[in-house]
């Protein structure tokens, strides 16, 4: 699959997903709001790493990953 696909669905579902700028073979998941403009990065309690950049929670994954990921996604 391809970057576009996994665009193109994250678009259906409602999700906003965007290219990694660093590896093509990676996205990025918009979470929802990040209430703290302070902080930058979240662990969660089970061990995923959440990034805070526009006030937001984003998540890096593979592009097989998110794409596997939304079509479980109000399946």
């Amino acid at each position: 699959m391809t970057i576009d696909e996994v665009l193109s669905m994250a678009d259906k579902k409602g999700v906003v997903v965007k290219p990694s700028l660093v590896d093509d073979s990676m996205c990025v998941v918009d979470l929802g709001p990040a209430p703290d403009t302070n902080e930058r990065m979240r662990v969660t309690a089970d061990g995923a790493v959440l990034i805070v950049d526009e006030g937001r929670y984003w998540q890096i994954g593979p592009i097989k990953d998110v794409y596997n990921w939304l079509k479980e996604k109000n399946a």
